[in-house]
């Protein structure tokens, strides 16, 4: 049951094409998978929204089952966001980055 509107941020949209694109580069289906996977990841969110490790109040953040990727949100009663979907050897530099922004 859905009970939050789900909201995905530009950036989070980005890495998420980009890593889909990447996937399916490598091996065709792949991406695919990847995507059932992120869709996994929205599930658990849903149904336990405050179930992420705490990464930078109010952002939390949950890995991937089987890709090296985390998936960083934030959530209210209302709503979540997705905020970045990123790799696990690159993720610091780039939320670094973001956050110079």
């Amino acid at each position: 049951m859905r009970g939050r509107e789900l909201l995905i941020t530009e950036a989070a949209r980005r890495d998420f094409d980009d890593a889909v694109d990447w996937y399916e580069r490598e091996r065709p289906g792949l991406g695919s998978r990847f995507i059932d996977e992120f869709g996994e990841v929205v599930d658990t969110i849903e149904e336990f929204p405050n179930g992420g490790e705490n990464y930078d109040l109010p952002t939390r953040l949950l890995p991937m089952r089987t890709f090296p990727y985390r998936v960083y949100y934030d959530c209210d009663d209302e709503r979540f966001e997705v905020v970045a979907i990123l790799h696990v050897a690159r993720e610091q530099n780039i939320l670094r980055s973001r956050s110079d922004e």
